[in-house]
C-alpha cells in the first residue's frame, strides 16, 4: 500500500519539470536540486538546466547554491564525453591558473 502510494506521489510530481518551461520565476536552488535528485532521465534534468540558462544562474560563480548544481548535472551528463578545444579558443576563453592541483583553466567572463 505504501509502495503504491510512493509511486503515486513521484509520478504526480512530473508535471513540475513541464512547468520549469513556463513559469517566469526563478526556483530557489534546494528546491531544484531535490528535483533533479528525483529526475528520471536526461529530459528532465535538460529541463532543470534549461530554466537555469533562462534565469542566467547556470554555471553562474555568483549563485553558490545553483553553481554547485550546475557543476554535478554536468558531471553526470557529460562524464563520458570529452570535449575536444582548439587551441585558440584556449587562450581566448580560459585564463591559466596555477593551483595547488596544478595548472587549471577557468573560464573568462562572458563565456558560457
Amino acid at each position: 500500500m505504501e509502495l503504491r502510494t510512493a509511486r503515486r506521489e513521484r509520478a504526480g510530481a512530473r508535471w513540475q519539470y513541464s512547468h520549469l518551461n513556463e513559469t517566469p520565476y526563478l526556483y530557489p536552488s534546494k528546491e531544484l536540486r531535490n528535483m533533479y535528485r528525483a529526475s528520471n532521465g536526461k529530459k528532465e534534468t535538460n529541463a532543470i538546466v534549461d530554466h537555469m540558462e533562462r534565469h542566467e544562474v547556470f554555471k553562474n560563480r555568483e549563485y553558490k547554491g545553483y553553481y554547485r548544481l550546475s557543476n554535478d548535472i554536468m558531471d553526470v551528463l557529460y562524464e563520458d564525453e570529452d570535449e575536444v578545444l582548439e587551441w585558440g579558443d584556449v587562450i581566448n576563453e580560459y585564463q591559466p591558473v596555477m593551483t595547488p592541483k596544478g595548472l587549471q583553466l577557468i573560464r573568462k567572463e562572458g563565456f558560457k
